[in-house]
């Protein structure tokens, strides 16, 4: 027995001049990408003073209109930045900890099922989405350590910083996005006071969920005569006389549907 499955991956319709299982036919359908609500190599606003931004500046509502702004990847040390960012804070000091902000737009947070995050890095990290921290490094000391502007990155080793441009890969919950403007904030920690280089670029992917289970078209012989059922009341049946379309619905048509042999070729699908 065949099925035709809509509204997946792989399209399948049943040719109702052909009996055999081994005529089945098979459409690949185009899928649409995971949208990307952070792309990499993008414009963020950054804070490279050296100073502590204290808590308020994980929050949408922080206002950095006086904090820089460049390309990703933001860094120094490395030869290979967007932007270089100041080594030395503005007390004369090198800096420890760098701050990262960036605004986007969700329309609608229930469609997704899971956030891919993406963090080039170097040395360690902590990842803020709407103020609630969802990674941090595991260079940095883990929870419920607190880090501060003054954390090292250097929970793995002491005496051997990370590698350079190491990549993180997470998942999120979409439990902290909120409809309209969200903001991503990242601050990035040094190995250590004399560290050489600081890198970083950001991405985060929205994971859709899965459609509905799609109706499912049974087909086979009974009594001399092709008869297709489905159980969807919902789904309605289309034909047409070649698998690429254009397809038609099939007046009045009811589960179980007898096909009429003299029709030749025809190909038959449910859709909703």
């Amino acid at each position: 027995m065949t099925q035709t499955l809509l509204r997946m991956n792989l399209s399948y319709a049943i040719n109702a001049q052909l009996a055999a299982p081994s005529n089945l036919f098979f459409l690949r359908i185009t899928t649409n990408p995971s949208p990307v609500l952070v792309a990499s190599n993008r414009r963020w606003r950054y804070l490279d003073t050296g100073g502590d931004a204290g808590p308020a500046w994980r929050q949408l509502a922080c206002d950095d209109s006086g904090w820089s702004n460049g390309v990703a990847q933001l860094g120094f040390g490395d030869q290979d930045e967007n932007t270089p960012i100041r080594q030395v804070g503005t007390h004369g000091l090198n800096t420890l900890t760098f701050y990262f902000r960036q605004r986007f737009e969700v329309e609608d947070p229930g469609v997704y099922t899971n956030l891919a995050l993406w963090l080039l890095r170097d040395d360690g990290d902590v990842v803020y989405l709407n103020g609630a921290e969802v990674y941090r490094s595991p260079t940095l000391p883990p929870p419920p350590a607190v880090i501060t502007f003054q954390t090292l990155a250097n929970h793995l080793s002491v005496s051997d910083p990370p590698p350079d441009n190491a990549v993180d890969q997470a998942n999120v919950s979409p439990i902290f996005l909120a409809p309209g403007t969200n903001i991503v904030a990242v601050e990035i920690h040094q190995h250590r006071a004399d560290s050489s280089d600081v890198s970083f670029d950001f991405a985060l992917t929205g994971e859709p969920a899965p459609p509905p289970a799609p109706p499912i078209l049974h087909w086979g012989r009974f009594d001399g005569q092709t008869v297709l059922v489905w159980a969807d009341p919902l789904s309605l049946l289309e034909r047409a006389d070649e698998v690429t379309g254009p397809w038609v619905r099939v007046s009045s048509a009811a589960s179980p549907y007898v096909l009429d042999p003299g029709t030749g070729r025809v190909f038959y699908r449910l859709s909703r």
